[in-house]
Order: C-alpha cells, then structure tokens, then sequence
C-alpha cells in the first residue's frame, strides 16, 4: 500500500541533457534505468510523476547542457 506524502518545502533539480537525452541528475551519471528510479523517488515527495519531470526538462531546455527545476505542490516549474 502506497503512502501519499505532502512536503512543506521545495525541491530543486538540475537535469544535464545530452543530445536531447536526459544524463545526468543534480551531477550524478547515471543510465536511464537509474535516473526514472531517482526522480520516482525524489518526486514522489511532491506529487508529481517522473514522467511529468521528464516531460518539462526536455520541453525547456535545449539540446545539450542541463535544466533547473522545482517541483512544489504537484507543480513542475523550470527555473
């Protein structure tokens, strides 16, 4: 049984993208395995999906390089 979590405080991500693909979370390499099990972990506080996270980065940011988030409240906003 799952538990819904409600947190009273921000968390910001920085994804690193590669060619389009998403590498990196908060500087750490990871596969891409890895990083759907990291932002399911850090987004389950926040109430959004690792999806959705995903989904945001790669609709604003560019090609190469990385991308600030904050996710707060169920919101996923680029910083």
């Amino acid at each position: 049984m799952s538990k819904a979590y409600k947190a009273d405080y921000p968390t910001y991500l920085e994804l690193g993208i590669n060619h389009g693909e998403i590498k990196s979370v908060n500087g750490k390499e990871l596969n891409s395995a890895g990083i759907m099990n990291v932002l399911d972990y850090i987004s389950k506080d926040c109430c959004v999906s690792a999806n959705e996270v995903i989904t945001v980065a790669k609709s604003n940011s560019p090609q190469n390089g990385s991308v600030k988030l904050k996710l707060f409240n169920g919101n996923v906003k680029c910083l």
